[in-house]
């Protein structure tokens, strides 16, 4: 047992689970439903029996049912919530929702969402990229006011936009990092679709591996969108937003 006292120590400094699941708890309200895989509903009822954090709330654990797919029992589950707010540990594209990204699982809203709500918590953002309008940002993990990446890690960038003209051709995304003279460092691109309506606002992330041999002191996020046609690439806009530091090493 003394040799394993190390282990211990580690453990009980470790509050990622935490980290992940308190947000759903904080954000949802008395009546909300939360669905959750077992190993997330037992963090959750936990942080609301010893904690009170969003004690008016109901955990449901969505268990495997004999015969049926496990989606379309997430998917009745999600249903059964006739109109209260809904929370997810699990994402599915489903036509009715769009999902926002809160901690380490999801808040659904019926579609079509009109606007950012801003208990989100994302960093306004005002930029008309071709047919997109980009809202808010969020770097996933990262504290309030907190700057700083570590070498070698994934930095997930997630994104609130607005469709404001035709998805045709169906626009994508892209994050980049480059250093501060401009070098490009590592990207990520995510296609969006053509289904979201004039209006609508949806929600994606993009994680960014930053390589293990590379380090720059300061890392400028770049966001853009473009189209592909056949006539090829066409950039429809990009945007900078607020340089990160980078902790080089172990």
């Amino acid at each position: 047992v003394i040799g394993m006292t190390p282990d211990f120590l580690t453990l009980a400094a470790d509050t990622s689970i935490r980290d992940r699941v308190a947000p759903l708890l904080e954000q949802a309200p008395p009546n909300a439903l939360i669905l959750a895989d077992w190993h997330w509903a037992t963090p959750l009822w936990l942080l609301q029996r010893t904690e009170g954090l969003g004690a008016g709330a109901e955990v449901a654990y969505v268990y495997p049912r004999a015969n049926e797919d496990y989606e379309q029992v997430w998917r009745a589950w999600a249903e059964s919530a006739n109109g209260r707010p809904l929370f997810s540990t699990h994402a599915y594209e489903w036509s009715e929702w769009t999902a926002a990204p809160v901690g380490g699982g999801y808040r659904l809203f019926p579609r079509p969402l009109t606007a950012l709500p801003p208990e989100l918590g994302y960093t306004p953002l005002d930029a008309d990229l071709g047919p997109v309008r980009l809202l808010g940002y969020r770097i996933a993990g990262m504290a309030q006011g907190e700057t700083v990446v570590q070498q070698g890690s994934a930095v997930e960038i997630q994104l609130a936009w607005q469709a404001t003209g035709a998805q045709e051709p169906a626009p994508s995304l892209t994050a980049r990092f480059f250093d501060a003279q401009g070098g490009f460092i590592t990207n990520a691109d995510r296609w969006l679709g053509s289904d979201t309506a004039a209006g609508e606002v949806r929600f994606t992330h993009l994680s960014l591996q930053l390589p293990l041999n590379t380090c720059a002191e300061t890392l400028v996020p770049n966001v853009g969108v473009y189209t592909v046609d056949a006539n090829g690439f066409n950039n429809l806009g990009e945007i900078n937003l607020p340089a990160l530091a980078m902790r080089c090493g172990g």
